[in-house]
C-alpha cells in the first residue's frame, strides 16, 4: 500500500507560460472561440472581412486575363493606335474559338483606311 500512495504523490510539473504569437498581430478570429465577442472584436471582423472581399474583388477585376481582354477591345477602336491588329485582337477571338488569319487583318486595316 506504500507503493500505491507514493505512486500518486507526483511533484507538479510547472506549466509553461502562455504567450500570444507575434507573427500573429493585427489579425482577427472570424469564427467562435467559445467565449462572447465584445463589440469592438465584432467591429474588427467585419472591417476585415469587407478589406479581404474588396482586395478580392479587385484581384478578379484587374487580373491579367481581364486585361489582355480590354485591350483586345481597345484594339476595335478606329482611333487606337493597336486599331485591328492581330496580336492586339486575339485574345477577343479565343473567346469565340474563331482563327486568327493576319491576312485577313491587314487586308481589312487598308481597305478602312481608304475610306
Amino acid at each position: 500500500m506504500a507503493m500505491a500512495a507514493s505512486a500518486t504523490l507526483r511533484p507538479e510539473v510547472p506549466k509553461r507560460r502562455r504567450r500570444a504569437n507575434p507573427t500573429m498581430d493585427g489579425y482577427v478570429v472570424e469564427g467562435t472561440t467559445g467565449h462572447g465577442d465584445d463589440d469592438k472584436t465584432e467591429l474588427q471582423r467585419l472591417y476585415y472581412s469587407m478589406i479581404d472581399s474588396v482586395l478580392g474583388e479587385m484581384d478578379q477585376r484587374f487580373s491579367e486575363r481581364n486585361s489582355q481582354l480590354a485591350k483586345s477591345l481597345a484594339a476595335l477602336n478606329p482611333e487606337s493606335d493597336t486599331f485591328l491588329d492581330a496580336k492586339a485582337v486575339k485574345h477577343i477571338m479565343d473567346l469565340s474559338g474563331s482563327p486568327v488569319i493576319e491576312a485577313e487583318f491587314s487586308t481589312s486595316t487598308r481597305r478602312l483606311q481608304l475610306f
